[in-house]
């Protein structure tokens, strides 16, 4: 007798275990996703039937670690738990966007081309916009290549310029 019970309860613990990872997730989603884990490891028990240590040992295993790994990371994909892992990413992105700043990167400017087919339109509105002269640069307008050669347009820009003119408004290369 003492053995039937403990085989009964021993067999319950799969099922105990989930209940206890589903008090972990949001109460309006816990149902639905306990029934589905419980749907789970009812599939996982199926081949062990009359094989109660065999039993024991899948069912605990699949049960545990929706315990330890499964319903935290539900209840943060579903909980409040999002909400603050998207603020620290946003914060993250931030800082990492502000330490890499083509300023930040190249301190002391860099040589860089303009790649579009309006030299003239962008050496105008970089003047009037920012003040600076892309074409005051002795490289500016080069001819590279005798026959079939073409112009290459390419400055040194100061370290204050580069976030502005690489900010994708200008067809730039580097």
């Amino acid at each position: 007798m003492l053995k039937d019970e403990l085989r009964s309860r021993l067999g319950r613990l799969p099922f105990w275990l989930l209940r206890r990872a589903g008090q972990r997730l949001p109460e309006a989603a816990r149902s639905d996703v306990v029934d589905e884990w419980n749907a789970e490891l009812e599939f996982i028990l199926r081949e062990t039937e009359g094989l109660p240590l065999s039993r024991l040992v899948r069912g605990t295993r699949y049960s545990a670690d929706m315990l330890l790994r499964g319903a935290p990371g539900v209840a943060r994909e579903m909980g409040e738990g999002r909400d603050l892992r998207d603020r620290l990413a946003e914060r993250v992105a931030s800082a990492l966007a502000r330490r890499s700043s083509w300023r930040n990167l190249f301190p002391e400017g860099r040589h860089i081309y303009y790649e579009g087919d309006d030299p003239a339109g962008f050496v105008e509105e970089v003047r009037v916009k920012f003040g600076f002269d892309p074409a005051a640069d002795p490289n500016w307008g080069i001819r590279i290549g005798e026959r079939e050669g073409f112009d290459s347009y390419s400055f040194h820009c100061p370290a204050e310029l580069l976030d502005s003119i690489y900010s994708g408004r200008f067809p730039m290369g580097s």
